[in-house]
């Protein structure tokens, strides 16, 4: 989860940023990054608390097991289907997905499942066991502390090369060639 001391709905951005880091400077660089890749963060007003969109990945990959006319390739693509669908409300439409209803909004809009399914399953807890059960297991066992977190690795060996945070598409290059020498 991105910082989950933010507030169970999600909190204003720039009285986030405030608190945090005392202002939102911190995100030029990111978001000039951004629009060479054709991302505005045109309407970033919430940081989320990202637990739900978390829980709700658990529900589509619960829903996507069932389903045996899923292959593994289309299983993988719709969680990055839904992933981006979460960016989308959280940075160009000032969605917020903290609420069970905005995350909710992502699944509806896929067409996965109906936010009058989706709603009652997180108020009732769903997903909630799993999603904390991998966040311990991901810093207590593998170090992560961090997002976004990549361990870049091959099959020709053992080595892996952990990459924290933001990185450009050169520390990429350097891992991966890491990896496969």
């Amino acid at each position: 989860m991105i910082d989950p001391g933010t507030k169970r709905d999600g909190e204003d951005y720039n009285a986030y940023c405030r608190r945090r880091w005392g202002g939102d400077g911190w995100t030029n660089s990111l978001r000039e990054r951004g629009k060479s890749m054709g991302l505005k963060f045109g309407e970033w007003k919430y940081w989320p608390n990202t637990l739900n969109a978390h829980r709700l990945c658990a529900y589509l990959e619960e829903m996507d097991a069932a389903n045996p006319a899923l292959s593994e390739k289309e299983k993988e693509m719709r969680g990055l289907e839904l992933v981006n669908k979460f960016y989308e409300l959280t940075y160009e439409r000032g969605v917020n997905i903290s609420t069970p209803e905005g995350a909710a909004l992502a699944m509806e809009e896929l067409g996965f499942a109906k936010s009058s399914d989706v709603v009652p399953w997180l108020e009732g807890g769903g997903g909630q066991q799993e999603v904390a059960a991998a966040d311990t297991y991901a810093k207590r066992e593998m170090a992560i502390g961090g997002v976004p977190y990549f361990l870049v690795s091959s099959d020709k060996g053992p080595q892996q090369v952990p990459l924290s945070g933001a990185q450009s598409s050169s520390a990429f290059e350097k891992a991966f060639q890491r990896v496969s020498s």
